[in-house]
């Protein structure tokens, strides 16, 4: 246990051991053996981290307790660490961070307060970022109603995100880089309509951000996760063994991405927040940009090419049935392809019946 062995754990890895460098004074001096063993502990024990995970987390602790000086962990080591120890513990280690880091991260929660405001209480991710994978009706409506409940308690956000560890594909997915939304402190890991948790601290008004915060990546976590595991089930039985196709794991994880409305900037990822502050949801209009081109299904495996066809199709048919009845009780329907109002329906003024 602790952080030995932890340590007797990367022995048997293979691997390099971590690299210390010197950023800041050690804060070890500053705490017992005891506690630092009790935090590695904490994380070895979480539910909401596989086993994989814990090993990254614990790597982050090796960097934030070195001797030779404290490191800041890296981004997706700050992410597990909240998920495992609380926002109390990473809001000390965000403070160790490079001026530049912090004030991309004031800015970014201080541009993003109007949209998380004006994105709360309408609980629009199934119409919003989840509305192409209708195509799979079970899963798209299990997920629905569990929206729900993680609107209402913080407790059932945290048991559906235990869920999903524990779910047999959770590794591929995340070798596969699944997009898995979060409710912490590094705005990147957020959706684009929840990216400032600075909203959630406004006397009242938070307590109801939150919770659309929590049903918004709640829906769409649950609904990637599902859809995830049932193609790489569906691709096991056609003899495609995703678990010995590195690349068609990849591919699946990215369409369920794009499909559910994150798309990916790469290198500019880490940016995200201030992109978002600019520019109306960046990772949704990326995805659906990837979505209309013609090329992203040509160069697609069979397997997938399939599948991102099948969503289309049913998206785009569902679609048009729901304005096809608009139509035929009463309500105009924008059919100007160049207008901003193309494809939406409008109620005002019209005799609904």
């Amino acid at each position: 246990k602790g952080e030995a062995g932890f340590f007797a754990e990367l022995s048997q890895l293979k691997g390099e051991l971590p690299k210390i460098e010197k950023d800041l004074e050690t804060i070890r001096n500053m705490i017992s053996q005891q506690d630092i063993d009790n935090v590695f502990d904490a994380v070895k024990e979480s539910p909401l981290l596989n086993e994989w995970d814990k090993i990254s987390a614990r790597d982050g602790l090796v960097r934030l307790f070195s001797p030779l000086g404290t490191i800041v962990p890296q981004e997706n080591q700050i992410r597990l660490l909240e998920r495992a120890l609380g926002s109390k513990m990473v809001e000390a280690i965000l403070s160790k961070r490079s001026l530049w880091d912090k004030f991309k991260n004031i800015a970014g929660n201080i541009l993003n307060i109007p949209r998380s405001l004006m994105s709360s209480f309408d609980l629009s991710a199934p119409f919003r970022q989840g509305a192409f994978l209708v195509s799979h009706p079970k899963r798209f409506f299990a997920s629905f109603l569990n929206m729900f409940k993680v609107f209402g308690s913080e407790k059932s956000f945290r048991a559906l995100q235990e869920s999903i560890v524990r779910m047999p594909t959770y590794d591929l997915a995340q070798q596969g880089k699944l997009a898995y939304g979060d409710m912490g402190s590094v705005l990147s890991a957020r959706e684009d309509r929840f990216m400032s948790n600075w909203a959630e601290k406004i006397p009242v008004v938070g307590i109801g951000v939150r919770a659309s915060g929590r049903a918004y990546v709640g829906f769409l976590n649950k609904l990637r996760a599902d859809v995830f595991q049932d193609l790489i089930f569906k691709a096991d039985k056609l003899g495609l063994t995703p678990r010995n196709n590195p690349a068609l794991v990849d591919e699946i994880a990215n369409f369920v991405n794009v499909a559910s409305g994150r798309g990916s900037f790469k290198s500019l990822e880490k940016e995200i927040a201030l992109f978002n502050a600019v520019f109306f949801s960046p990772r949704l209009m990326a995805s659906r940009l990837t979505l209309l081109n013609p090329l992203y299904y040509i160069r697609s495996s069979p397997f997938v090419r399939a599948e991102a066809l099948k969503s289309l199709f049913t998206f785009l048919g569902a679609g048009l049935t729901v304005l096809t009845f608009a139509k035929m009780n009463g309500a105009v329907i924008g059919d100007e392809p160049r207008s901003a109002d193309f494809g939406k329906i409008n109620i005002i003024g019209t005799d609904i019946r």
